[in-house]
């Protein structure tokens, strides 16, 4: 009889996982629109003509293409630049970020693409690198 009331009950750990997930899902969410941040979402039938690497590692340092250092700054005019062309010639970005990077640095490289409509992918990863 002692056996049948234990099965009845409803695990906790799981559901403690399930509320912990939720609970992160909506902290970043709303660290996101307080930032100013909004996914990059293209028109319909309009993808970037070339898709550039960007590695950001655990120093904050970024890296464009394959492996030529570049500043916020630079990276800024060059979205900037790409922003101006025409839908069909825009590049796109697939960003990797290295799991221990700042998190300013990280915020920063996101608010410049974002802010020009520039198309981007996000990657983490851990250790390894430049």
């Amino acid at each position: 009889m002692r056996k049948d009331r234990e099965e009845e009950g409803i695990e906790l750990i799981p559901l403690l996982d399930v509320v912990f997930l939720l609970l992160v899902s909506v902290i970043f969410a709303l660290k996101t629109a307080e930032l100013g941040l909004r996914p990059s979402i293209a028109p319909v039938g309009i993808k970037p003509s070339k898709i550039e690497k960007l590695y950001v590692n655990k120093e904050g340092r970024i890296f464009i293409g394959e492996g030529e250092e570049i500043s916020l700054k630079e990276l800024q005019q060059l979205v900037k630049r790409e922003a101006i062309k025409p839908g069909k010639e825009k590049i796109g970005f697939s960003v990797e970020v290295d799991f221990h990077t700042p998190a300013g640095w990280f915020m920063d490289l996101l608010k410049i693409l974002s802010s020009n409509d520039i198309q981007y992918e996000v990657k983490y990863i851990t250790g390894g690198g430049k």
